[in-house]
C-alpha cells in the first residue's frame, strides 16, 4: 500500500501541473526521500531558476512563497545540507547582481544561518539593498563586524527623517533597535520610544508602527517594554494587536509575562479567547514561553481562568506549535 502511494506521488511529481507537481515532490521528500527522488528535483529547481510560486501556510499566515524558498524551508527544517554546495553555488554565480528577486529566495540568508560564512564585505553592500533587508539586518547584527555597525549607523542617519508612512521609516526602527542593542547608545531607544509615543498618543497610526513596537522589544529595555506594555491596552483594537505581536518576536522573559498577564486579564473579562497572546507566546519560542502556554491552555480548558475553551479552540495554536515555526 505504500508503496502504490509513493508511486501515485513519484507520477504525479512529472505532471506539467506546477502546483500538482511540486507538492507532489515536497511530499515525497518528507516521507524520507530514500532514492533522493526529491531532492534531485530540488536540485534542478535551484540550477534552473524556476520561480514558480505557491500559497503556503508559514508561521501561522498563509503566504505567496517561491518554490525554491519552500526548498530552503525544508531543508531547514530537516537539518539536511546535502545541497549546500549547490546552493553556495548559485549564490556566488549571482552575487553582485542580486535585486527584486531577494524578496522571492535569499541563498545568502540560508547559508549564513547553516553555518556557510560569507565575505563582510558582501553584507555591508547587501545592507544598502531594500530587498529582504531583515534578514541582511540580522546577519549584520549577528557578525557584529565594525564596518557592518559603521553601514547601519550611516543607513539609520539617512532614514530617520523619513515619513511614518514608507517602507524606509520601518527599517529605520529596525536598525535603530539593532544598533541600541550592539551600542547600547540610548539615542536609538530614544527615537524608538519618541516614534512611538507620537503615533500612540494621535489616535491614529502609520505603517511603520508594527516595526517600531518589534524595535521597542528588541531592545529588551525596560522603559520600552513599558511603552509596548502601554499599547496593548490602546482604545484601538490593531495597535493593541501590533502590541501583542512585537512581543511574540521578543526572547525577553518580561516580554513573556506581559502576554501572560494580557491572556489572563482577557480571558477573566470573559468576552474573548486569548488566541493572539496565545500564538505570540509560541512564537517566542522559547521554553518560559512554552511554559506559561501551557499554563494558560490548562486553566482555559478547565474554565478556570473565567473563560471555558474547548480543545477546538486550542486546534489551530497546536498546528501552529508542530508546523508554523520552521
Amino acid at each position: 500500500m505504500a508503496a502504490r502511494y509513493l508511486w501515485s506521488l513519484m507520477r504525479l511529481a512529472e505532471t506539467d501541473d506546477p502546483e500538482v507537481s511540486t507538492n507532489a515532490v515536497f511530499h515525497i521528500y518528507r516521507l524520507g526521500d530514500i532514492d533522493r527522488f526529491a531532492a534531485t528535483k530540488m536540485r534542478e529547481w535551484i540550477g534552473n531558476e524556476m520561480s514558480y510560486k505557491d500559497f503556503v501556510t508559514k508561521n501561522g499566515a498563509t503566504v505567496y512563497t517561491d518554490v525554491r524558498a519552500r526548498v530552503l524551508d525544508d531543508l531547514a527544517f530537516f537539518r539536511d545540507q546535502s545541497l549546500d554546495d549547490v546552493i553556495f553555488s548559485k549564490w556566488r554565480e549571482k552575487q553582485g547582481s542580486e535585486g527584486k528577486e531577494l524578496a522571492a529566495v535569499d541563498y545568502a540568508f540560508y547559508l549564513e544561518k547553516h553555518g556557510r560564512e560569507l565575505p563582510i564585505d558582501y553584507w555591508v553592500q547587501r545592507l544598502g539593498n531594500p530587498y529582504s533587508f531583515e534578514h541582511a539586518l540580522e546577519i549584520a547584527e549577528q557578525k557584529s563586524a565594525p564596518e557592518l555597525t559603521a553601514k547601519l549607523q550611516t543607513i539609520f542617519e539617512q532614514l530617520r527623517a523619513r515619513p511614518a508612512e514608507t517602507p524606509d521609516a520601518s527599517r529605520a526602527a529596525s536598525v535603530a533597535s539593532a544598533l541600541f542593542r550592539q551600542t547600547g547608545d540610548a539615542h536609538y531607544r530614544d527615537y524608538l520610544a519618541e516614534q512611538a509615543r507620537v503615533q500612540l498618543a494621535s489616535g491614529s497610526f502609520e505603517s511603520s508602527l508594527p516595526k517600531v513596537l518589534e524595535g521597542l522589544t528588541g531592545t529588551q529595555d525596560d522603559a520600552a517594554l513599558e511603552i509596548v506594555a502601554g499599547a496593548m491596552k490602546h482604545e484601538n483594537t490593531v495597535i493593541r494587536e501590533m502590541a501583542v505581536k512585537a512581543l511574540g518576536k521578543a526572547r525577553d522573559p518580561a516580554a513573556t509575562e506581559l502576554l501572560y498577564a494580557s491572556a489572563v486579564e482577557k480571558a477573566k473579562d470573559g468576552k474573548t479567547f486569548p488566541g493572539t497572546e496565545l500564538r505570540a507566546l509560541l512564537a517566542q519560542n522559547a521554553p518560559a514561553a512554552e511554559a506559561r502556554y501551557e499554563s494558560l491552555k490548562e486553566g482555559l480548558l478547565s474554565g478556570q481562568l473565567g473563560w471555558s475553551a474547548t480543545t477546538s479552540d486550542f486546534e489551530a495554536m497546536e498546528f501552529f506549535r508542530r508546523h508554523g515555526r520552521q
